[in-house]
């Protein structure tokens, strides 16, 4: 191959014979080989969470040492319902605290089911609070037992 033609192929000119000359030799190879897809590629399947059952998590942490199953169960995107009934105030609040944060960290809910009982629900879980929800609507709508 001469310098000019080197010059030619860099810019992208080709000469007609070796463009028909490669695309013959492509085309002899792909006859000789069978295309083959390695079991690794699959299409893209997305796999639901929905599908699958949900474990639900009750827990009662009575020191703040027992606050990190809890935090893991969080991660792993399980829902947890914490009883602070069996803590001491002190402590009750560290770990109400503690694992306030956690659930803000990893963009789940915090929702307070009785005075001391709450649930802690990461992001894949929905919470809907149709008692509060209820309450609110009572308010709203004034009773028609007012006689007007």
């Amino acid at each position: 191959m001469s310098i000019w033609s080197k010059i030619l192929d860099f810019i992208g000119f080709e000469d007609e014979d070796e463009e028909e000359d490669t695309e013959e030799l492509m085309e002899d190879e792909e006859e000789q080989q069978p295309i083959e897809i390695p079991n690794r590629y699959r299409p893209n399947v997305v796999e639901l969470q929905s599908a699958k059952s949900m474990k639900l998590v009750v827990l009662g942490p009575k020191s703040y040492e027992d606050v990190q199953p809890i935090v893991d169960h969080l991660r792993a995107r399980r829902p947890v319902v914490v009883n602070l009934e069996g803590a001491e105030q002190r402590v009750r609040i560290r770990i109400l605290d503690f694992l306030s944060g956690a659930v803000y960290a990893l963009g789940g809910r915090n929702q307070r089911v009785s005075d001391l009982i709450f649930l802690l629900a990461p992001p894949n879980v929905d919470v809907s609070n149709l008692l509060e929800e209820d309450m609110l609507n009572r308010l709203e709508k004034p009773s028609k037992a007012g006689g007007h």
